[in-house]
């Protein structure tokens, strides 16, 4: 069920939300507070009578898995076009003891961005970071490195 319920997730073309993760709450306004991209602006309707979309983003995180959103620290980047867009630098979850399958076994998660590939192989090496995620991260010669460092012949 994985592919299918992360999908749900997504907002292509919609997400199931919880009313109080909206910007302005149960009440929001589609129009005037949606919860499309906040980087995607205003979409303006090209139909007479039809107002545009402010996309608003959302307020929260919410769910119901083994892990609670717990806290993010975001940057501002500026993108070759100068356009500015917020990306998470680390997003914390904590472990869920309301979850219906039982508290994992994992106390804190933590999701880290990292801006290169050899900022992600010294944290491999140093051992700030357990698992890397994502086809084409490192190159395969480093992975092949990595390997052989920890398993000396």
């Amino acid at each position: 069920f994985y592919p299918f319920l992360q999908e749900l997730s997504f907002i292509r073309p919609l997400r199931f939300l919880s009313p109080n993760a909206f910007a302005e709450g149960a009440d929001s306004d589609p129009y005037t507070a949606n919860s499309c991209e906040r980087g995607w602006g205003t979409l303006e309707s090209d139909k007479e009578g039809v107002p545009n979309v402010v996309c608003a983003g959302i307020a929260n995180v919410s769910g119901t898995g083994p892990f609670a959103f717990a806290s993010r620290e975001q940057s501002v980047l500026t993108t070759a076009d100068f356009d500015e867009i917020r990306v998470d630098d680390t997003v914390e979850f904590t472990g869920n003891q309301d979850y219906w399958g039982g508290a994992p076994g994992i106390e804190t998660l933590k999701v880290v961005r990292y801006e290169s590939a050899d900022q992600i192989r010294e944290a491999l090496l140093d051992g700030s970071l357990d698992v890397m995620w994502g086809d084409g991260v490192l190159p395969s010669n480093t992975i092949t490195d990595i390997a052989a460092m920890n398993n000396p012949s």
